[in-house]
Protein backbone atom coordinates (compact mmCIF):
# COMPACT_ATOMS: atom_id res chain seq x y z
CA UNK A 1 0.00 0.00 0.00
CA UNK A 2 1.49 3.25 -0.94
CA UNK A 3 1.46 6.28 1.59
CA UNK A 4 -1.32 8.10 -0.73
CA UNK A 5 -3.06 4.83 -0.47
CA UNK A 6 -3.75 5.37 -4.49
CA UNK A 7 -1.41 2.02 -5.34
CA UNK A 8 -1.98 -1.14 -3.63
CA UNK A 9 -0.98 -4.56 -4.30
CA UNK A 10 -2.23 -7.71 -2.51
CA UNK A 11 -1.37 -11.63 -3.01
CA UNK A 12 -4.14 -13.90 -3.20
CA UNK A 13 -2.95 -17.73 -2.00
CA UNK A 14 -4.56 -21.05 -2.68
CA UNK A 15 -2.82 -23.53 -0.13
CA UNK A 16 -5.00 -26.92 -0.38
CA UNK A 17 -7.37 -27.67 -3.11
CA UNK A 18 -11.17 -26.00 -2.59
CA UNK A 19 -14.45 -28.29 -2.10
CA UNK A 20 -16.04 -24.78 -3.06
CA UNK A 21 -17.50 -24.26 -6.41
CA UNK A 22 -16.83 -20.62 -6.42
CA UNK A 23 -14.35 -18.50 -4.23
CA UNK A 24 -15.60 -16.57 -1.44
CA UNK A 25 -15.17 -13.26 -2.09
CA UNK A 26 -12.25 -11.29 -0.94
CA UNK A 27 -12.29 -7.98 0.94
CA UNK A 28 -9.12 -5.12 -0.35
CA UNK A 29 -8.99 -3.09 3.29
CA UNK A 30 -6.43 -0.09 3.07
CA UNK A 31 -8.51 1.52 0.53
CA UNK A 32 -9.43 5.73 0.33
CA UNK A 33 -12.39 5.50 0.36
CA UNK A 34 -12.83 8.45 -2.06
CA UNK A 35 -11.42 6.63 -4.83
CA UNK A 36 -12.18 4.52 -7.84
CA UNK A 37 -9.17 2.09 -8.43
CA UNK A 38 -8.89 -0.02 -11.45
CA UNK A 39 -8.07 -3.30 -10.47
CA UNK A 40 -5.38 -5.94 -12.42
CA UNK A 41 -3.82 -8.95 -12.07
CA UNK A 42 -0.12 -8.88 -13.89
CA UNK A 43 1.30 -11.61 -15.59
CA UNK A 44 2.87 -14.26 -14.59
CA UNK A 45 0.37 -14.97 -12.11
CA UNK A 46 -1.98 -18.45 -11.04
CA UNK A 47 -5.34 -16.82 -12.10
CA UNK A 48 -6.90 -18.99 -15.24
CA UNK A 49 -6.22 -17.02 -18.62
CA UNK A 50 -8.42 -14.25 -19.85
CA UNK A 51 -9.54 -16.56 -22.08
CA UNK A 52 -10.75 -19.35 -19.99
CA UNK A 53 -14.76 -19.52 -20.59
CA UNK A 54 -15.25 -20.78 -16.94
CA UNK A 55 -14.90 -16.73 -15.99
CA UNK A 56 -17.60 -14.60 -15.09
CA UNK A 57 -16.86 -11.36 -17.17
CA UNK A 58 -15.45 -9.38 -14.14
CA UNK A 59 -13.27 -11.75 -13.50
CA UNK A 60 -12.13 -11.50 -17.17
CA UNK A 61 -11.61 -7.66 -16.73
CA UNK A 62 -9.38 -8.30 -13.58
CA UNK A 63 -7.13 -10.78 -15.84
CA UNK A 64 -7.08 -8.10 -18.44
CA UNK A 65 -6.45 -5.32 -16.04
CA UNK A 66 -9.10 -3.52 -16.91
CA UNK A 67 -11.68 -3.83 -14.40
CA UNK A 68 -12.67 -0.28 -12.60
CA UNK A 69 -14.71 -0.80 -8.96
CA UNK A 70 -15.69 2.00 -6.46
CA UNK A 71 -13.83 1.26 -3.66
CA UNK A 72 -17.15 1.34 -1.66
CA UNK A 73 -18.10 -2.23 -3.19
CA UNK A 74 -14.06 -3.66 -2.63
CA UNK A 75 -14.20 -2.57 1.22
CA UNK A 76 -17.79 -4.13 1.80
CA UNK A 77 -19.30 -7.35 2.66
CA UNK A 78 -19.40 -8.02 -1.11
CA UNK A 79 -15.56 -7.53 -1.88
CA UNK A 80 -14.05 -9.26 -5.12
CA UNK A 81 -15.18 -12.48 -6.09
CA UNK A 82 -12.20 -14.38 -7.45
CA UNK A 83 -11.77 -17.54 -9.60
CA UNK A 84 -10.69 -20.58 -7.75
CA UNK A 85 -7.32 -21.57 -7.93
CA UNK A 86 -4.86 -24.45 -8.45
CA UNK A 87 -3.73 -25.33 -5.34
CA UNK A 88 -0.21 -24.28 -3.78
CA UNK A 89 -1.11 -21.12 -6.48
CA UNK A 90 -1.01 -17.93 -6.28
CA UNK A 91 -2.25 -14.28 -7.73
CA UNK A 92 -1.27 -11.22 -7.25
CA UNK A 93 -4.12 -8.09 -7.33
CA UNK A 94 -2.81 -4.96 -8.00
CA UNK A 95 -5.12 -1.56 -7.33
CA UNK A 96 -4.43 2.04 -8.59
CA UNK A 97 -6.47 4.55 -8.32
CA UNK A 98 -8.40 5.78 -11.37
Amino acid sequence: MSEDRRHAVYLLVQDTASTAQDAAPTRLPGLDPGCGYRLGAPAPNGMPSAMDPHLTAAQRAIAEGRLHMAVALLMSQIGVVMPNLWPQSAVMLECRAL
